[in-house]
């Protein structure tokens, strides 16, 4: 299975949205952290079933979780997890 990288600013995105979630729901943010990383582990295993963005550049690709867009890019062994944003 390839593996994920997430860059600094995707992290950041995961960091951000999972504290306004902890806002109100700590547990749900949990919840959602562990979701939002499985996902990323299907996009890795499955990269074709994202959408290409061919508004971007280097084969970006994005696919929906829930009200979230994960961007990636499939980069041979390494899944690159760019960012998330709503």
């Amino acid at each position: 299975m390839p593996r994920l990288r997430f860059t600094v600013s995707a992290r950041e995105d995961i960091k951000r949205i999972a504290a306004y979630i902890a806002r109100d729901k700590p547990r749900a943010a949990r919840q959602w952290s562990h979701a939002l990383r499985a996902r990323c582990r299907v996009l890795a295993s499955h990269p074709e079933t994202g959408d290409l963005r061919s508004e971007f550049a280097n084969e970006i690709r994005s696919a929906y979780f829930g009200a979230y867009v994960i961007f990636f890019r499939d980069a041979g062994s390494f899944t690159d997890i760019l960012r998330i944003v709503r």
